[in-house]
């Protein structure tokens, strides 16, 4: 859920872990739910095709690519291909639990909004506060585009099925980004 000036929007992803370490699913995100604009002006789903392959490297250490592909649709009938496309190096320290991230990306112009700014680098940095119940996460992606920009959300897990969080996006420098709360329900089998 992403909740702005006027404006409020949800982003659904349901993801499905196959064999051979692929996990696959669908996302529709950007479906506006309220908005102090007219409602045609804001309720334009983006809907994407999601895709991750993991394999192992070593012992708590995996290389992962994956895409998030679809359209973009608009109220004036206009579609557009999204794409967003990554590499990452996962490492999970063995005793605490900590993951850390990083790796490269590519957005289309859609995506991005820049053509300039089509390639970036991401971090992203999971640590447990509370073993299987709490943890502090920090994502970045660069750019001065619609994606670039930091995340921090702290994430509960009331039961193993169960995972809420709550967070704060900040946008890049000089992206015309906004900054956003947010909130997120999230079951796990």
């Amino acid at each position: 859920m992403n909740f702005y000036a006027g404006q409020g929007s949800s982003n659904t992803t349901l993801d499905y872990g196959l064999p051979w370490g692929v996990n696959a699913g669908f996302s529709v995100l950007n479906a506006g739910f309220y908005s102090a604009a007219p409602a045609t002006l804001w309720i334009e789903p983006d809907a994407l095709f999601n895709l991750e392959k993991h394999w192992g490297l070593a012992d708590g250490w995996e290389l992962i690519a994956g895409t998030q592909t679809g359209a973009a649709f608009h109220h004036t009938g206009l579609t557009r291909l999204l794409d967003f496309t990554y590499v990452d190096s996962q490492w999970v320290h063995p005793s605490w639990g900590t993951e850390l991230h990083l790796g490269g990306y590519y957005a289309n112009a859609a995506m991005a909004g820049r053509r300039r700014d089509a390639f970036g680098w991401h971090a992203n940095l999971e640590v447990p506060l509370i073993a299987d119940r709490l943890v502090l996460e920090g994502d970045y992606l660069s750019g001065r585009n619609n994606v670039g920009g930091s995340t921090v959300k702290l994430s509960y897990s009331p039961t193993r099925h169960w995972t809420m969080s709550f967070g704060v996006q900040v946008p890049a420098a000089r992206s015309g980004n906004d900054y956003s709360g947010l909130f997120g329900v999230y079951w796990n089998n």
